[in-house]
């Protein structure tokens, strides 16, 4: 099981020395952070996932679904594409591996 988090105006939590650069992203002219973690059940923890490999995940404020590149070739593999909600217009698309940002 996969959980992802995404914190906008993360300047307003503990501002941006408190994360890895390398996970804040901008968007519309806030910053905010993304953190997926894989949730170890019997060890009660969660443990940081870096990758998604094939898989993207599309994320709304209530849904969460991961979809295989390999089944539909047209989706980006390692990605997390934030649903409308997250942001003032249109959807986002985060890669995972280089941080790049899509409209």
């Amino acid at each position: 099981m996969l959980m992802v988090r995404c914190w906008r105006n993360v300047e307003h939590l503990c501002g941006r020395v408190a994360y890895d650069q390398m996970e804040l992203f901008t968007m519309d002219g806030v910053t905010g952070c993304i953190e997926v973690s894989k949730v170890d059940v019997a060890g009660r923890r969660l443990v940081l996932v870096r990758t998604l490999g094939h898989y993207a995940a599309f994320v709304s404020m209530t849904h969460c679904v991961l979809v295989s590149s390999n089944t539909f070739p047209s989706v980006a593999a390692n990605t997390i594409c934030l649903g409308y909600h997250y942001q003032t217009a249109g959807s986002k698309v985060q890669h995972l591996s280089s941080r790049q940002q899509e409209d």
